[in-house]
């Protein structure tokens, strides 16, 4: 891929590690950097994904190193981190999450402090282990959020505010960290598209629905998120939009807040009615 090409001239070392690797936008990455020869590591908790991509990824340049292993875990995530960078690290994305949706009330604190455990911590995990390999280097550290970090849409509070809380982070590193062209820090913000991350979606049965609804008729592929990832990165962006036309919304919000939090709501909710009429129509 010619962004990987371009990705190269900002690194000293042409290796990567990426947490929840093992399966969706994490494996379509990896595939990427391991056609191109790279030496990749994928940290993943489940054991099944990692069989999977093991078979998957046999045939590639380089053959992935796998770790399993919990995000939320810092001395395990850590420990990986050290092992695989011990020979150098060029790139290090934090992509590993779950999913959530539901009513504010109907999500229980347990959820929400499983929910941030990994998608917050899981990044400030991955961020406090990686950044030791990374500072002084030419390399590129990449978090992995979501356009629900500034979207806000009901009914996906906890999902929302942990994808928000990434943001931030991200910002707040670039602050610190990224003063020089050496260390370069972004943030991506993609939007639904086909994935796995139903499988592990906390939320009601309605809610997993919709959820359903939205992501099988999104017209936004992995792969196309993975181009729009890894253009943006080399392109040295630190607000990466997949799509890119997400970029229009949140400039809506920026310039028109009270606004935009009165609209999306409704907007959301007509798409999901028109997406189940559409269903039905099929069926009969």
């Amino acid at each position: 891929m010619k962004h990987i090409t371009q990705i190269e001239k900002h690194i000293e070392n042409r290796s990567i590690f990426i947490t929840g690797g093992a399966s969706g936008l994490g494996l379509a990455i990896a595939s990427e950097f391991a056609k191109a020869g790279w030496r990749v590591g994928i940290f993943d908790l489940n054991q099944e994904h990692i069989e999977s991509a093991q078979k998957q990824l046999q045939c590639e340049r380089t053959s992935p190193i796998f770790f399993q292993g919990n995000v939320a875990n810092y001395a395990e995530l850590k420990a990986c981190i050290d092992d695989f960078a011990a020979d150098g690290l060029g790139v290090m994305i934090n992509n590993a999450g779950i999913a959530a949706g539901g009513n504010f009330l109907e999500r229980t604190l347990d959820d929400w402090n499983k929910i941030y455990q990994i998608n917050v911590f899981g990044v400030v995990n991955g961020c406090k282990a990686a950044l030791p390999h990374l500072i002084g280097n030419r390399a590129i550290l990449h978090n992995v959020a979501s356009a629900a970090g500034f979207m806000s849409s009901p009914m996906m509070a906890s999902y929302n505010s942990s994808k928000a809380a990434v943001v931030s982070l991200t910002e707040t590193l670039i602050g610190e960290y990224s003063m020089t062209d050496s260390l370069l820090i972004s943030v991506s913000l993609p939007a639904f598209f086909k994935t796995n991350l139903l499988a592990s979606l906390l939320a009601s049965d309605e809610e997993k629905e919709a959820a359903r609804l939205l992501m099988k008729y999104s017209d936004y592929t992995v792969e196309q998120a993975v181009e729009d990832i890894l253009e943006g990165i080399a392109n040295k962006q630190n607000y990466i939009f997949a799509p890119k036309k997400l970029r229009t919304l949140w400039r809506f919000k920026r310039f028109l807040p009270n606004q935009f939090i009165k609209v999306l709501p409704e907007k959301r909710r007509k798409r999901i009615e028109l997406l189940k009429a559409q269903e039905r129509d099929q069926k009969s």
